[in-house]
């Protein structure tokens, strides 16, 4: 991967481009950190693709288990902590 200031850059964007359309990633870095990366197509779908996570998963259950996991997450915390030795 080639690392390169905003400003260069600037002046060498199209060779970027083809640089990345070959599948070499190009870092574009401002005052020595990272910004952004320039990747092909190919490289950014499965970045940009939804992934099977808690949100697909809640989406996935009924309107009463989604209304219970909102109650169960709003309800007030337990006065006794379930570790202590106290009883």
């Amino acid at each position: 991967m080639s690392h390169l200031s905003i400003a260069d850059a600037k002046d060498q964007f199209a060779q970027l481009v083809t640089q990345a359309e070959a599948g070499q990633a190009v870092c574009i870095t401002q005052r020595g950190k990272r910004v952004t990366v320039l990747i092909n197509d190919a490289e950014y779908d499965p970045l940009a693709a939804p992934r099977d996570g808690a949100h697909a998963f809640t989406k996935r259950m009924s309107a009463h288990e989604r209304a219970c996991v909102r109650m169960c997450a709003h309800a007030p915390k337990a006065e006794i902590d379930p570790f202590s030795d106290a009883e």
